[in-house]
């Protein structure tokens, strides 16, 4: 009886590590497809990998656009108390 019993739990613990090691396998494979995928697209066209250079340079316009645009003084003023507080 306990032969049987401890046979029955050998299998079932077998069944359940199986079944969580192909999950992972199946898990890391979705991962190393979404990393190609996302490989594929950083290339450019001609295959080289594309720089972030345009992308750093349209993000400091912007940026400089809105803080020119939102600033809460003038540049006269911003320069003025600049050069009494130095």
């Amino acid at each position: 009886m306990i032969d049987r019993l401890t046979d029955s739990l050998s299998h079932v613990s077998d069944v359940i590590v199986s079944g969580i090691i192909s999950t992972i396998s199946r898990l890391f494979k979705r991962k190393e497809k979404k990393r190609k995928l996302r490989r594929k697209m950083k290339m450019s066209k001609d295959g080289k990998k594309k720089s972030g250079i345009g992308k750093f340079v349209a993000g400091a316009l912007v940026g400089g656009a809105l803080g020119v645009l939102f600033a809460p003084r003038s540049g006269a003023e911003t320069r003025k108390t600049t050069k009494t507080k130095n």
